[in-house]
């Protein structure tokens, strides 16, 4: 697909380290499947991929943790 942020690359199936700041900290996810940019590198995250990664920060959160890292 075209790239939407850039609108001059196409996307190709590939792996990234996704973050996500936590009230204490930070969440990385990574090798996380994901659709990447070839010309910008901006990243599309499949809708289940998403959600399972929401779920983590939710519990990590609830933790109150500092630092949380999962792979996919």
């Amino acid at each position: 697909m075209l790239c939407s942020f850039c609108n001059k690359g196409n996307t190709k199936p590939g792996l990234v380290t996704a973050h996500l700041p936590l009230k204490s900290g930070d969440l990385l996810a990574k090798k996380v499947p994901a659709e990447i940019c070839d010309f910008c590198g901006e990243y599309y995250l499949p809708d289940e991929v998403t959600v399972a990664i929401f779920e983590a920060k939710k519990q990590a959160e609830a933790r109150n943790a500092q630092l949380e890292v999962l792979g996919y």
